[in-house]
This record gives structure tokens, C-alpha cells and sequence, in this order.
């Protein structure tokens, strides 16, 4: 089995970085985002559309839209959609995690490794599977599968 150190594609090893780290980092991003920005960004939307460009219109328009939600149960629809978001999420922070001490630059989504001796024709190109790189793989394997599921 070949092992490449460097390469077009693989960062420098002062570059790789632990897993814990660059995990917590994502999850922090992630979590700004979910719980803090989009809030805020959605009930700037609400007040100004309705209390200042817009005033009784635009509040009787969300308001119908919404209680039409609420009479036909469509708000486990629009929940669905959000749930399914969430774990995408927690599936792209794993994978970010996993891509980080396996130092493989973007956009390359997957490591493969040569199996058998490099020259004959009986060696393989396989996807690697053990240590970082593979864990790196199948994390990218979960978004992937995800991904191709919906």
C-alpha cells in the first residue's frame, strides 16, 4: 500500500488541524446561525413588512397565510423540512470535523489510497478506510447518502 505525504491536493502537515477543534468550530458557526441569526433576521423581516413599509395590509396578509397553515396542520410540513435541515447540518459538521487532520484540501470530497504493489496490474485504487482518512470518507459518505435520499 502506497501512502502519498504530499501533493497537488493535500495541505501542508503544519496545516492539519485536530478533530475536536475544528468540530466545535463548526458547531459554534452552525449554532449562531440556527438559533441567533436566523431569528433575528426573520422578525426584522416580520416588523418592518409589517409595521413600517406595509402596516395593516401586510400583517392581515401573514396572518391569513398563517392561520391558513394552522386550520389545514401544515405547520408539521414546514417543521419536516426544518428537522431534515438540522441533521443535514449536524452531518456537514461532522464531515468538516473529519476533513480536518486528514489535511485534504477542497474541493476533493473523498481519499483514495493505492492497494498492491504500484506498478503491477493487479494494484487498486480503493477508497481508504482506515484512520482519518477513512473516517473522513464515510462522514462524506453521510452527507453524500443523505443528500442523494432526498
Amino acid at each position: 500500500m502506497t501512502l502519498v505525504e504530499s501533493g497537488p491536493s493535500l495541505l501542508p502537515i503544519e496545516k492539519a488541524k485536530p478533530e475536536k477543534l475544528i468540530y466545535k468550530r463548526y458547531t459554534n458557526q452552525i449554532l449562531k446561525v440556527v438559533f441567533i441569526q436566523g431569528p433575528i433576521i426573520a422578525w426584522t423581516i416580520y416588523l418592518v413588512t409589517t409595521k413600517i413599509l406595509f402596516s395593516d395590509t401586510a400583517k392581515d396578509l401573514i396572518d391569513s397565510k398563517i392561520q391558513f397553515l394552522h386550520q389545514n396542520d401544515l405547520h408539521y410540513v414546514y417543521i419536516s423540512v426544518y428537522m431534515v435541515y438540522l441533521a443535514r447540518l449536524a452531518l456537514v459538521v461532522n464531515a468538516n470535523g473529519a476533513r480536518a487532520p486528514t489535511r485534504l484540501g477542497r474541493p476533493d470530497q473523498h481519499i483514495y489510497q493505492v492497494v498492491g504493489e504500484d506498478n503491477s496490474k493487479q494494484a487498486l485504487v480503493m477508497m481508504a478506510s482506515d484512520g482519518v482518512n477513512g473516517r473522513f470518507n464515510r462522514a462524506q459518505r453521510g452527507v453524500m447518502n443523505m443528500d442523494e435520499g432526498l
